[in-house]
């Protein structure tokens, strides 16, 4: 987001930044990839691709001296299927494994890996429900984000899957208008994935998980997908409170274009402490609209950027009030979810 160049490894970067400044924040498919290493590292070597990745992470961390977070990801891989409560044992474990491997040089990580052991990990023993209300209320870092968050994933699926709309392109706008009206927000990582998934892009649906066979496993998967896009947010936001420029890692190619579609152009600062939000661009590139549809859009959401302008001077409404306004919107989509599920695809 901060960079506005194509750059292709660690390296490439330390040429545009000093590694003083770059911080890492890994996804929770990283952390999972690190403490299965850590376990059983004669398992993640035989996987020849991921090991040749992790290897070079882990190769340029040391070698290049750069900070990493792990909490973002540590958090979501130790919560529960059933309520998002956090499993203590699982949190303390996870990042004891993962302090013991970074205070490893790069030479003991490889000997490590010669090794053939395994360790019983702790496991999560509750399941999946048809409802993520009650996981709304746990306390996180994602937790006033997701009531966002969860909120436009679900309404997505069901716009997405309007047969009533002949036009993606204005099942998009009305997607605007949804964002705009109901959610009361406009947030750039879920606008940039409606254009995406709506336009048609190949991964987009992947994110989803539109091949879930159950309620339950469906639900989680939409509540999965609107984790992911708060991590735009959650990454970027590191700017301002460390003062080091965030480096999200992951292998998720869907998520990589979604933060990668950001350009930052301006960051409005008082002193050491932001006072505006900064002013993003869109990429534009990935989607698939043609000229025709991408202009429908455009002049759409300009529209509505226009009658908002002055929104914050004239509204009021408490944090309290928007979370609780969310939380009955949630559950209208969730219940509509389910319902086209029932109906439309024979989920029981």
């Amino acid at each position: 987001m901060y960079v506005r160049k194509k750059i292709e490894s660690i390296e490439e970067l330390t040429k545009t930044l000093e590694p003083g400044e770059i911080q890492l924040h890994l996804d929770t498919n990283i952390c999972i990839y690190l403490t299965e290493f850590y376990r059983e590292p004669s398992k993640t070597i035989s996987n020849e691709t991921l090991w040749i990745e992790l290897k070079k992470l882990l190769m340029d961390i040391e070698q290049y001296d750069i900070e990493v977070d792990y909490s973002l990801g540590v958090e979501e891989s130790c919560r529960s299927l059933n309520n998002f409560e956090i499993n203590k044992v699982k949190l303390n474990e996870t990042v004891n494994i993962l302090r013991t491997l970074f205070d490893m040089d790069f030479l003991q990580m490889l000997e490590h890996s010669k090794l053939v052991q395994f360790s019983e990990p702790v496991k999560d023993t509750t399941e999946r429900q048809s409802s993520k209300i009650a996981s709304l209320e746990q306390q996180s870092l994602y937790q006033n984000l997701m009531f966002l968050s969860y909120a436009c994933l679900l309404k997505l699926y069901l716009v997405y899957n309007d047969n009533t709309e002949s036009s993606n392109a204005k099942k998009m706008t009305n997607y605007l208008d949804f964002l705009s009206n109901e959610v009361d927000m406009m947030s750039l990582s879920h606008i940039i994935y409606g254009n995406l998934l709506l336009s048609g892009h190949p991964k987009a649906i992947n994110l989803i998980h539109p091949r879930k066979k159950t309620i339950q496993h469906f639900i989680h998967g939409i509540w999965n997908a609107a984790l992911d896009l708060t991590l735009p947010t959650l990454v970027s936001k590191r700017l301002i409170s460390d003062k080091k420029v965030p480096l999200f890692v992951t292998r998720d190619q869907l998520l990589y274009l979604i933060i990668d579609s950001m350009k930052m152009k301006f960051m409005f600062s008082d002193g050491d402490k932001s006072v505006y939000p900064p002013l993003i661009e869109v990429d534009f590139s990935q989607f698939k609209w043609n000229n025709i549809e991408l202009r429908l859009i455009q002049d759409h959401h300009s529209n509505i950027q226009e009658k908002r302008k002055f929104y914050f001077i004239t509204t009021h409404e408490t944090l309290e009030e928007r979370l609780d306004r969310l939380r009955k919107l949630c559950l209208t989509l969730e219940n509509d979810v389910k319902k086209y599920l029932k109906e439309n695809k024979g989920f029981a």
